[in-house]
Formats: C-alpha cells, sequence, structure tokens
C-alpha cells in the first residue's frame, strides 16, 4: 500500500540521499559568528539530507526489459537480467497465487475501471478555500484541482497507488513527472479526505502535491515497482522513468531471474549456487534477508539510480540512524520508519529473527493469526529451530494466558501487539505497529516523556498509575539503564553522559543501530575516552556503526583524524567509502600513497550526487564540494541548478549567500537572504544566516536583530541562541551575552559550547564563583573535558586511542 509519510512532523525532512557531509568542529574553543554560520549551514542540511530517506509510495509507462536468458550460455557466465514475471508462474504457481492479491502485487496499477477504487463520479473534495473534482473523461480518470502556480487546472491520473486503508493517485505532469495528489480515497469509509487536513497547503508550500516532496518518480515509485530507473536527464530537466513490471514482484526480492530461467530448463539441472540466482533467499542468513527488505521498509536515502541486488544495503542506501525527528529517545517510532529502523532494535533481530518468521513473504500476511504468530516461539514446548536463530536464553512457558497477560483471555489488552508492538496512524488512516518489540516502560514516560504501551490504551490514566499496577503485578523490579535513559544522558548532557558515551557504543550486545545512533552525540563530549571510542568505532564489523563513527570523527581537526580515516577509503561498503572521501577533502594533498583511493572514492562520492541530479539537495552537495576544491566556477553553475530545481531551498539560498559575502559582494549577500525571508518568514536558518551576513557587511546594530530573531524563532536550536550570545560579547555587551548563554543552557544543557564560553566571560566579568560552578558540573558530565584541562589544550586522537 502507499507509504506517503509527508506528515507535518517530517516537513524538515529533504528526500534526498547522501553521504553525510562536514560536522561541526565542537572541540575547538567556540567559533565567532562567521564561523557558526558555515557550521550551521552544513548542521541543517545534514539534517535535510540524512533524515528524509523516504521509502516511496507512487511511474509512468511500462517499458519491459525482459531480454531472456540466452540458453547457449554456460548459466553462471551469463550476467542476469530481468525478465517478464508471468515467466515464473510455471514453475511457482503456488507462491504466485499467494502473492497475486497481496499488497505488494497491488502496489502501483495503471488508473483504469478495474483498479481505480475512488469515487470520479464528478465527486468534489474542499480544501483550504479550493475545491477539488475529480471526474471521467471517457476512459480517463481526471482531476481538477490548485496546479503549481496556484491556479485550477485539469490533470490526467495515471496510476493507483496502495490498496487499502487508502489508495492514492499519481498525477501526468510535463517532463515525464509523477507527483503524488494530496488528496486521497478512504477505502473503508468510501469517501476523499487529504493527508494535511491541517496544514492548510497551497501551491506555495512544500508539501502541495504539485512540489518536488511530492514527485513519484523520485520519492515513491522504486518501492512500488520491479526494478525502478528514474532516468533523470538533466540536459532538460525531464524524466524517462522505465521498470519492469508494476507491483512489487518476484525479482524485486529475488533478483533478475534470466540465469535462473537458464537453469531451470537444463535437464537435469546442472550445480549452481543459489540456481542462478545472484543473492538466493532460500535458508538465507538474516543479513540477507533482513537486507532485502530494508531496500524499502527502511528510513533511507538512496545513493543510485535504483539498486543491485548483489551488494549490501549500504552500497545504494544511507540508512537514517534513529534521530529526535524521527524516534523517541527511547527508540519508539514518532515520524514513519517502515518498520526496519525500529526491528533493528529489537532483541528478536538480536537473536536472529528475520522477517520471514512471522511474514509470509509472498501473502504479506503474518504466518499465523493474532498471538498465535508469536507463540511461534514464545509457548512451552519450545521455540521454532532453524540456523542462525539463538534461543537459548527464552524461557519456556505458557504465554498466552492471564498469568502472564494480566487481562482477560481474548481482550484487546490480551494480544502480545498490545504491549509489545503498539502502534500508531500514519497518513491519517494507516494504523501502523512499532516493530521494536519493547517491554512497557510506563516509569519512564514521566521522565523522558515518552509514550508507553499502557497509556496508549488507558487514556484516562497516568503513566503513575500504569507503573503501579505493573508493579503489583511482578514486585518491585531494580532495571538496569535503558537505552532511553542513557541516550537522554547524552542529548540532554546529564552527569555521566561521557561514560554513557563509551557504554553505548562499545557493547556488543546492543543493536549496531542504536550504538551508531549514540555516536551522533560524540562531538558534546570531547576527550581522551571519547577518541577511543571513536577510534575503535572505525573498525567495528558493522558498516551503519563505522559510517556514523566517519561523520564523528569531524570533532577532530583535518590534520588528526587522517591517519584514521585512510584506511577507510577502501571499506567494503560505498556509504562508509564517500563518507571518509568527503571527511579528507582538505587534506587530500597529505595522503600521500593513499591520494589514488581518495580520488577514486570521492568520485564515488560525485557519481551519488550526478544520480541524484533531479534534486536541490544533490547540486548543493556538488556546489559545497567544488568550492572546497577551489574549482568556484563548477560550484556556481551547480549552485545555479540547486536554486532553478528548488528556488526555496533554503541551504541554497544561504549558499549563495556566502558565495556573495565571500566575492565581497557583503550588500548583495544581505538582499538575497531579506529577499527569502519575505517568503519564509518564519526560518531560523534565514535569521541565523542574515545576522552573519549583517555582521560581515559591517551592520552590527541590525546583526543583533536578526541573530535574536532566529533564536526567538527556532528556540530548540541550540546554535542560533549561542552565536546571538557570543554576538553581544562582541559588541561589548558582556553581561547581555551571559543572560543569554544562560538562556541557552537552561534550555540546552548539554549544548557544550554554550557551558564552555559561559565560563570564559564570567572569568571576564570576574565572577570567577560562577566559572567555577558551571566548569565543575561540567566536568561530572565529562570529566575528560579538554577546554577544562589543567594545559587548556584541546584532545587530539591519536591511533589506537
Amino acid at each position: 500500500m502507499g507509504k506517503s509519510s509527508r506528515r507535518k512532523a517530517q516537513r524538515a525532512d529533504a528526500p534526498v540521499a547522501n553521504a553525510p557531509l562536514e560536522s561541526t568542529d565542537t572541540s575547538a574553543t567556540p567559533a565567532p559568528p562567521a564561523a557558526a554560520g558555515k557550521a550551521r549551514w552544513w548542521l541543517w542540511l545534514l539534517a535535510a539530507l540524512v533524515l528524509a530517506a523516504l521509502a516511496g509510495f507512487w511511474v509512468h509507462q511500462f517499458r519491459s526489459q525482459d531480454s531472456g536468458p540466452a540458453a547457449a550460455m554456460p548459466t553462471s557466465a551469463l550476467h542476469a537480467q530481468f525478465v517478464d514475471e508471468q515467466k515464473c508462474v510455471a514453475c511457482h504457481s503456488a507462491q504466485f497465487g499467494q502473492w497475486k492479491d497481496s499488497h505488494h502485487a497491488q502496489a502501483m496499477k495503471v488508473a483504469s475501471a478495474q483498479t481505480v477504487l475512488g469515487n470520479f463520479d464528478n465527486a468534489t473534495f474542499d480544501y483550504n478555500g479550493v475545491t477539488t473534482r475529480f471526474y471521467k473523461k471517457g476512459a480517463e480518470f481526471r482531476v481538477q484541482t490548485d496546479g503549481p502556480d496556484g491556479k485550477p487546472g485539469d490533470f490526467k491520473v495515471i496510476h493507483t497507488f496502495g490498496l487499502a486503508p487508502l489508495q492514492q493517485y499519481l498525477i501526468e505532469m510535463p517532463g515525464g513527472r509523477m507527483q503524488a495528489l494530496g488528496i486521497a480515497w478512504n477505502v473503508d469509509k468510501k469517501q476523499w479526505f487529504h493527508l494535511y487536513p491541517h496544514d492548510k497547503l497551497t501551491a506555495a508550500d512544500e508539501l502541495h502535491w504539485t512540489r518536488p516532496a511530492q514527485n513519484a518518480n523520485f520519492m515513491c515509485v522504486e518501492c512500488h515497482v520491479t526494478n525502478m530507473k528514474r532516468n533523470y536527464s538533466a540536459v532538460d530537466d525531464s524524466f524517462k522513468s522505465t521498470w519492469n513490471s508494476l507491483g512489487v514482484g518476484c525479482q524485486a526480492c529475488h533478483g533478475p531471474a534470466s540465469n535462473h530461467l537458464a537453469w531451470a530448463a537444463k535437464t537435469p539441472h546442472e550445480t549452481v549456487k543459489g540456481a542462478g540466482f545472484d543473492v538466493p533467499l532460500k535458508n538465507a542468513p538474516q543479513t540477507t534477508v533482513l537486507e532485502t527488505c530494508a531496500r524499502c521498509h527502511a528510513r533511507r536515502a538512496p545513493l543510485d539510480d535504483g539498486f543491485n541486488h548483489k551488494n549490501r544495503l549500504a552500497d545504494d542506501y544511507s540508512m537514517s540512524l534513529l534521530t529526535a525527528q524521527l524516534y523517541e529517545v527511547d527508540g519508539h517510532f514518532k515520524a514513519e520508519d517502515f518498520e526496519s529502523g525500529s526491528f533493528a532494535q529489537s532483541k528478536m533481530f538480536m537473536k536472529g529473527v528475520t522477517c520471514v518468521d512471522c511474514h509470509n513473504p509472498h501473502t504479506g500476511e503474518l504466518r499465523a493469526q493474532g498471538n498465535a504468530v508469536c507463540l511461534q516461539c514464545h509457548n512451552a514446548s519450545g521455540p521454532i529451530q532453524r540456523p542462525g536463530l539463538d534461543t537459548s536464553t527464552l524461557q519456556r512457558k505458557d504465554y498466552d494466558t492471564p498469568e502472564h497477560t494480566h487481562h482477560p483471555k481474548g481482550s484487546p489488552g490480551a494480544t502480545c501487539v498490545a504491549c509489545h508492538m503498539p502502534g500508531k496512524f500514519y497518513m491519517e488512516i494507516d494504523f501502523r505497529h512499532d516493530h521494536a518489540l519493547t517491554i512497557p516502560r510506563p516509569d519512564l514516560s514521566r521522565e523522558l516523556g515518552t509514550p508507553n504501551a499502557c497509556n496508549e490504551c488507558h487514556k484516562d490514566k497516568t503513566p503513575e498509575w500504569a507503573a503501579k499496577q505493573i508493579e503489583s503485578w511482578f514486585g518491585k523490579q531494580t532495571h538496569p539503564p535503558s537505552f532511553g535513559e542513557m541516550m537522554s544522558s547524552l542529548r540532554h548532557g546529564k552527569i555521566g553522559a561521557a561514560d554513557v558515551l563509551n557504554t553505548l557504543v562499545l557493547d556488543p550486545t546492543i543493536p549496531p543501530l542504536r550504538r551508531a545512533t549514540a555516536l551522533e552525540e560524540a562531538a558534546r563530549y570531547p576527550g581522551n575516552a571519547t577518541t577511543r571510542v571513536v577510534t575503535l568505532a572505525l573498525k567495528d564489523a558493522d558498516p551503519l556503526v563505522r559510517s556514523a563513527a566517519v561523520d564523528a570523527s569531524g570533532m577532530w581537526p583535518p590534520e588528526a583524524r587522517q591517519p584514521l580515516l585512510t584506511p577507510l577509503l577502501t571499506d567494503p561498503v560505498r556509504q562508509v567509502r564517500i563518507s571518509v572521501a568527503r571527511q579528507l577533502v582538505d587534506v587530500r594533498d597529505q595522503l600521500g600513497a593513499a591520494r589514488p583511493q581518495w580520488d577514486k572514492a570521492i568520485a564515488e562520492y560525485r557519481a551519488v550526487q550526478n544520480a541524484l541530479a533531479e534534486r536541490a539537495e544533490a547540486q548543493t552537495n556538488l556546489a559545497s564540494l567544488d568550492r572546497d576544491l577551489g574549482q568556484h566556477d563548477a560550484a556556481q553553475q551547480a549552485l545555479a541548478r540547486a536554486l532553478k530545481l528548488n528556488p526555496d531551498f533554503l541551504p541554497a539560498i544561504t549558499l549563495q549567500a556566502d558565495y556573495l559575502s565571500a566575492a565581497g559582494q557583503d550588500q548583495q549577500s544581505v538582499a538575497v537572504l531579506q529577499s527569502a525571508l519575505a517568503k519564509h518568514t518564519d526560518s531560523g536558518l534565514l535569521y541565523h544566516a542574515l545576522g552573519l551576513a549583517q555582521i560581515r557587511a559591517g551592520d552590527r546594530v541590525g546583526a543583533l536583530v536578526s541573530l535574536k530573531t532566529a533564536w526567538q524563532k527556532s528556540p530548540d536550536d541550540a546554535l542560533y541562541g549561542f552565536v546571538y550570545a557570543v554576538a553581544l560579547h562582541d559588541t561589548g555587551d558582556v553581561k547581555g551575552a551571559i543572560r543569554q548563554l544562560d538562556a541557552v543552557m537552561q534550555k540546552h544543557p548539554e549544548h557544550r559550547d554554550s557551558a564552555m564560553t559561559a565560563v570564559r566571560y564570567r572569568i571576564e566579568a570576574n565572577d570567577t564563583v560562577g566559572a567555577q560552578a558551571i566548569a565543575q558540573h561540567w566536568l561530572e558530565i565529562n570529566p575528560g573535558e579538554p577546554s577544562l584541562a589543567r594545559t587548556g589544550k584541546a584532545s587530539a586522537p591519536a591511533q589506537g586511542g
């Protein structure tokens, strides 16, 4: 079914892939406003690029790519090709019968009387002052609604998207574009509804159906067809998208089948590994199964136009971590995560469970209904047995009883999923279960601000009530620190946070996704201990952890990170290689014998961006790379392409302003940002960039106003408040700067730069007692804080930590 996920909570997501780029160096003395502005730009862009990773929902004409097997050649010598899916049916009729009516099979269809479920009999729907009309013109299904210019237009529906509980529709637009309409059909209630009922979208909004965020060629179709190629041409800004077949067919998971058909045609069958498939899925190891599903069932960003079944997941996609925008601090999903990010945190994952242990891969349905699917393993007689599944610690008992569930048998509360897989609605009416498979902890809800399964049902009760109920059932329990408590410590600068980082990252019993997420916080806690943690993580067996460690190494000066990162230029997976290449740009001329490896890896990085050339995000990445390489003409050209593709892409606007300032055109830089603010009046990013531009232009009074406004508009961004404090200090208002830093630290106790600067400013104001109190508190958070060490020298990484 369609998986839009374009909810208000995700509006900051930019649907495009990218390797992690530059990290703010928070291990050094706080930078002056101009430098902080550059850092902030990258912080914003990283969030926009890396968080986005949406598994899609919505392509144009069918073009078969079936080239068939060449029977005269040895099977093993052939490069596998995609074939007509109907060729699978003769031998695999049972599997085809299970699949043909599944959500995968119906994921995308040509709009016709047989596939369209919505009411197109001159039905109307009103939204934000616009009346949309759905009607038929002959065999065509058409929509009259507001177009890209905000004016009424008439558009053709070319594809249905999904089956239930809602169906969406793809609209044909010029240049081969397919756009996902924001009005969908509620299959159960048989009525039209809007996916963003509270947003009041207009054509100027990024979530309007005509905007890049709703472009189905890029955002959606790959996961609703088999072997999608976007085939974007930058020459004429158009798509000629192709696919092998509509719907998620056999080869979407098993890979191109031509060699398999050649093998099957021979009698007797020759001995060929995988029966002609490059990556056989029968009895496949856990990693193969999970990565096959995660290509679509994950928040991830593509690194190419399509994927190769022979590749590791991190060769073709950049996976999203458990960011605060996507997940609660304890790992429960907040935004739609398409299952994989949740499941990869679970104890089941760590014990070797796969998607197909619970789900029939052909129907997509559960292998058994209700609690029975869990009782395959969680029972008194013993779990299922298969290679790779570790059931050694599983307690054998009857779980499907009131003695375990503490709810009447047959009641909603007695279902396993009610307690261990609570869910929420996405796309207004689509209920999804959290696949982290956790144990309810209402006792932590108040402390962490997290939801819990108990109060999802007992909404009239408090978390304290729920915690007492659990205590009455199981007695008073002592729990080890939970992932949520540890992540809260890292993100909020609690006492002992630096030690928590060591525990989370280096404990092999913690899922890799959680360990990688913890590494995102490393820059807050520099010092020898953190250096050791990051250095060891660079050698981790899991590519997600290695990639996160590469990003964390951005806290070190380029010369210091070089010897640690250089070996990873030949890492087995692309995501790590290109991240390393980007981190080493500034020291490329000092790489010696490793320079050819860097050249190859940075070429891969550039190829990734070129493969995503239809996105302003990718063009901005290219502009940044070329700027750092000193290739300013190329940088300007990429920046121009970015702004042409999306004139409202704020990082490109701020980079344009930076370029103007660098060229000595400070007033033009200010004018660019003021013009953008006329349209984006609530953008803290733009006000922040404007304040920095005004400083460069000599307008310190105006700069203070802009920097203050940035903090007021975006108080969740500590950097804005910090830079405003530095600006106050630089104008001579030391007391005002201290008050501002106090305000930042009160809201963001984890913000190291504010704390270290507050110490310095208080000493300057002869408040040694206040300075000592802050310093002492921070040393309790991070005993290895280099800025507070007796020598005052920053910690530098060394081989071996």
